[in-house]
């Protein structure tokens, strides 16, 4: 899906690494959320702080070079 985008996906991981990243948080540890990569769960978290009018906004305003009309 993500062979068409001519931008940069700095959070992009490969299917290989998201396997191994579900199978430990599964199998060998005893949390309640899988996180990675964790630097855009860390921004994610902070931001969901904000108030829902703020928050979609911002969100919107990141990611709005994706759409194309």
């Amino acid at each position: 899906m993500t062979d068409k985008n001519d931008f940069k996906m700095p959070f992009l991981k490969t299917p290989e690494y998201a396997a191994d990243q579900i199978y430990d948080g599964l199998i060998n540890k005893n949390v309640f959320e899988i996180h990675f990569p964790k630097s855009l769960t860390i921004i994610l978290k902070i931001l969901s702080f904000l108030p829902n009018k703020i928050y979609f906004a911002l969100i919107g305003k990141l990611t709005k070079y994706q759409k194309k009309n």
